[in-house]
């Protein structure tokens, strides 16, 4: 059983009763992180739904770079952040990974215990599928930033190099040809 009491304002326990906290508690185990420690990885089973309760988490995501690939970082999550709302949605895996970046603890909620718990309390499983809603979409609409971003970035690069080119091409096309020996 883990106390939700400390983290009751948490977005993710928005609108949650006293009651409902007590029933989500009663099904939560508390873990203890460490600084660099890995919760969780994108590609497996999303087991797990966590409440930052103290610390922060960096969720990652793998990209690819030249030759090699690189773990970049694209949400700092502190004390009353959900991590791993995959283990609440089909088809259950995780898409990013999460790491320990400061030591902390969380509380841990297992997806069947959370299934049987929100089908069997309607009221809290609607309250706690709207949170789990408004967290994933502030996830779309960071990934959606970055990549707008991106974007942005790559149409500046083939802007300048286009224009290069043609303002190249122009000058070659309106300057008098050189006269040698002159």
């Amino acid at each position: 059983m883990v106390d939700l009491s400390s983290i009751h304002e948490a977005a993710i326990l928005n609108g949650l009763t006293e009651p409902d906290l007590e029933k989500l508690g009663a099904i939560a185990y508390e873990k203890e992180t460490r600084k660099g420690e890995q919760l969780f990885s994108r590609g497996t089973d999303a087991d797990t739904f966590y409440i930052v309760k103290e610390g922060r988490f960096s969720l990652t995501i793998l990209l690819r770079v030249l030759d090699g690939e690189v773990e970049a970082a694209i949400e700092e999550i502190v004390a009353g952040g959900g991590l791993g709302w995959s283990a609440l949605v089909e088809p259950h895996e995780s898409i990013y990974s999460a790491y320990c970046t400061e030591d902390g603890s969380v509380a841990a909620l297992p997806r069947d215990a959370m299934k049987a718990l929100m089908s069997s309390e309607e009221g809290l499983g609607h309250r706690f599928s709207r949170n789990v809603g408004e967290l994933v979409g502030n996830r779309v609409r960071v990934l959606q930033d970055l990549w707008i971003q991106e974007v942005q970035q790559s149409m500046l690069r083939v802007s300048f190099w286009t224009h290069t080119k043609t303002s190249m091409d122009w000058e070659t096309a309106v300057r008098p040809p050189r006269k040698h020996g002159s």
